[in-house]
């Protein structure tokens, strides 16, 4: 709205300091902006205040089946079945907008649409012509598993990938990661933000790990899922040892292992594997791991009340790739 204002206002010294929006009109809305406006010569500039009422288009509108079916892709039933999921809030539905995935629809109220933080966002809707819908804050907040929604909501396509299609299958120098039974949607999306901020090349989901596009754990990758070249349903020990003909080295962490990983030769090519947050990764997994090495910990060896009894699973990962990267390798 603030380009309409800055067309009509082309003074570079324009500000918006407040506006009021009220529907007019069932065929759109007028937007009543109070514009402050400096004049006069250059230190003895006095201020004018201007009302300007812009007519905006009203977005399309949903049926309320259309909304209960939007509804249902909360349940991962539904997911599976339409090959569809939620993208909540205004970061990771730019993300989402940005990436090739394909957009079905961008949904808003009133408030979230006319943010200032969703500039960015009706440009690129505009630019890729994808549907556009406003509903009721009331109604959003069904499609919503927050306490405190942003108001805008993307439905994104799932896109499925192929391990063997890989930026760094085939590539003399690369990392991947696999996690094995991780529950937590939190954690999970964590470390997908951690993969992607690390540029590791590929990730694997073992077949009990959460389902990735849980609205959980594609709120905490905030747009990482995007980014990263993602596999789910995976069968590990297979797939491990597939990535082992590709002269992949695969990794893992172990309270028992004799090396930590500040002493260890960090490998070209490898897999590193996390595991489940109180188990750690299965022993046939841990079989496979040619490398392992422990977390070293600094904290109060001594002080029981002050010794922590483990490390986070997404800290681990992070602790790791830090370690990884700092090898250059």
């Amino acid at each position: 709205m603030r380009e309409a204002v800055e067309q009509e206002y082309p003074n570079h010294n324009t500000q918006i300091t407040d506006r009021k929006i009220s529907r007019l009109s069932y065929k759109g809305k007028y937007k009543s902006q109070t514009v402050k406006q400096k004049i006069g010569p250059t230190g003895k500039q006095t201020r004018q205040q201007t009302k300007l009422r812009i007519f905006i288009p009203l977005m399309n509108s949903l049926t309320q089946f259309q909304l209960k079916t939007l509804r249902q892709l909360l349940q991962k039933k539904f997911r599976d079945e339409e090959q569809k999921f939620l993208v909540e809030g205004f970061r990771s539905v730019e993300e989402a907008l940005q990436s090739g995935w394909e957009i079905a629809m961008v949904i808003g109220t009133e408030k979230s649409l006319s943010d200032e933080s969703a500039r960015k966002i009706h440009a690129l809707v505009k630019r890729k012509k994808i549907p556009s819908f406003e509903l009721s804050k009331k109604d959003i907040e069904t499609l919503s598993d927050t306490v405190h929604t942003q108001e805008i909501i993307a439905v994104v396509r799932q896109k499925k990938f192929e391990l063997s299609a890989f930026p760094g299958y085939a590539a003399p120098r690369s990392t991947f990661v696999a996690f094995d039974s991780v529950n937590e949607p939190g954690n999970l999306g964590t470390m997908l933000r951690t993969c992607d901020w690390f540029g590791v090349e590929g990730v694997l989901l073992g077949k009990n790990c959460v389902e990735l596009f849980n609205p959980k754990v594609v709120r905490a990758s905030m747009g990482a899922i995007f980014h990263l070249p993602i596999v789910e349903e995976v069968d590990l020990e297979k797939e491990l040892m597939q990535l082992k003909t590709q002269n992949f080295v695969v990794a893992s962490t172990s309270s028992h292992a004799t090396k930590s990983l500040f002493d260890i030769s960090v490998p070209k090519k490898s897999v590193i594997i996390f595991g489940n947050e109180a188990h750690g990764i299965s022993s046939s997994l841990e079989k496979l791991s040619a490398l392992q090495f422990s977390i070293p910990k600094f904290g109060n060896t001594n002080d029981s009340s002050r010794r922590a009894e483990s490390l986070n699973v997404a800290s681990a990962c992070a602790s790791v790739l830090t370690v990884w990267r700092m090898s250059g390798k």
